[in-house]
Formats: C-alpha cells, sequence, structure tokens
C-alpha cells in the first residue's frame, strides 16, 4: 500500500491539473490503460484498509 501511494503521488497534479506550463491536459497524458491500472491499485488499498479495519475491530472487542 505503502508503494502504491508513492508511486501515484508522482502522478496526482499531473492527473488532476495536466502540463499548464506546455498546455497540454490530463486527457492528453493518460490513457485507459493508466486510469484502469490507478482504479486496481485504489481497490488494492481500500481492500487492505478494510482488512486491517476489521482485524482491529475485532481485537477491540474481544
Amino acid at each position: 500500500v505503502y508503494l502504491y501511494s508513492k508511486f501515484w503521488l508522482q502522478f496526482y497534479t499531473v492527473a488532476k491539473y495536466g502540463l499548464e506550463k506546455l498546455g497540454v491536459g490530463a486527457d492528453k497524458l493518460f490513457e485507459k490503460e493508466e486510469a484502469e491500472l490507478a482504479i486496481k491499485h485504489a481497490e488494492r488499498c481500500r481492500y487492505v484498509a478494510q482488512r486491517l479495519f476489521y482485524e482491529v475491530k475485532y481485537e477491540e472487542s474481544s
């Protein structure tokens, strides 16, 4: 999860705003494959966070 966040942090501003200095929008920089990879990584992070949440919750109630 940590590596996913470090990886996508590099692209966050560019994905949101594009390259303003060059006048290139984000829609011209990223394609479907990048979006699908981002979704896959986000789903994995959500899964790990959810497992951790329920594991901690279970330990607290025991």
